[in-house]
């Protein structure tokens, strides 16, 4: 069991290690080492946690909670979703150890589903979607081509923070990524 909070748990003589840390590196290994995880994201209803991305990079089955998401990129998703109670989480964890290489083959599957759902350009589609979001809800102009009865800013963002504006000589560039870290990028992220 690894995060913080499971304190109560007593794993003394079982089969079974408490790590009391949320370790992005530590956890990362351990997702990447295992042929199942199980994963609670009780906060995450309109997306995923990154340790179930994780997770579907590596191979690894994520079992985890039921999510709306879920539900609909995987019409098998009840097959590694569970309610937050003991007995849909027990039932999970016996039919996991009764099929153990129907729990190895789902893994692989669900890894080439999300391979297939969140290829690199929807991804980079996406943060440059959230990006624009950022930069409209700091904008004291309209979006270009927006229909010209279109009161901006809007009345729940009008009496918002505006951050100061950064002199032009403080303002922090990103370095430049040459053609060949690009490959690199691309390389890693194939084999994940």
């Amino acid at each position: 069991v690894h995060g913080v909070n499971w304190e109560h748990l007593k794993t003394a003589g079982r089969n079974g290690t408490l790590v009391v840390e949320s370790n992005y590196r530590k956890s990362d290994a351990l997702i990447r080492d295992s042929l199942a995880i199980f994963d609670m994201s009780p906060n995450t209803v309109t997306g995923m946690h990154d340790r179930q991305m994780r997770a579907a990079a590596a191979q690894t089955l994520c079992v985890t909670n039921r999510q709306p998401l879920l539900n609909q990129l995987f019409p098998d998703a009840e097959l590694f979703t569970y309610d937050f109670n003991r007995e849909s989480l027990r039932q999970k964890v016996e039919w996991m150890l009764a099929h153990r290489s129907e729990t190895v083959e789902l893994g692989v599957a669900c890894a080439g589903k999300f391979d297939e759902t969140f290829t690199m350009e929807k991804t980079f589609f996406q943060l440059d979607s959230i990006a624009d979001m950022v930069r409209q809800n700091f904008s004291t102009e309209p979006p270009a081509g927006a229909p010209n009865y279109l009161s901006w800013p809007p009345k729940e963002l009008k009496n918002r923070y505006v951050p100061p504006e950064i002199p032009p000589e403080h303002r922090v560039r990103p370095p430049a990524v040459s053609s060949e870290e690009r490959s690199w990028v691309r390389r890693m992220l194939s084999k994940a």
